[in-house]
């Protein structure tokens, strides 16, 4: 909502503009629109990844084997940091996943000094 404020008062300004709808009936259509522009959530395992929508070496690997499918995607900082990381947390992300898509889960490396690595 504050975003198409923001908008009415670049473009128009602060005058009344009777044939302008109210604000919250602009931010619900252009929700609509931009809901409309992108994917629905795939419904089981065979979806397309689009990398397009993706930085640049972000996909790591999309591996499917024994009906399984595991997507990793990371930043190649992400991979250094993990590397040199002495624990690991992992969280997963139940609740927002959908249809055969059964878990998510992120790893978060504890921070660690340079003379707590064992190399």
């Amino acid at each position: 909502m504050f975003l198409v404020h923001q908008v009415i008062l670049n473009e128009i300004g602060d005058e009344p503009c009777p044939a302008l709808s109210k604000p919250d009936h602009l931010a619900s259509a252009a929700n609509r629109v931009r809901q409309n522009m992108h994917s629905r959530d795939p419904l089981d395992l065979e979806f397309e990844l689009c990398q397009e929508h993706l930085p640049d070496a972000f996909l790591k690997a999309d591996i499917k084997k024994h009906g399984k499918r595991h997507i990793i995607l990371a930043t190649d900082q992400q991979l250094e940091r993990l590397s040199k990381a002495k624990s690991w947390y992992i969280d997963g992300t139940f609740k927002l996943i959908v249809g055969e898509t059964t878990s998510m889960y992120a790893n978060r490396p504890r921070s660690c000094r340079r003379n707590d690595l064992n190399v």
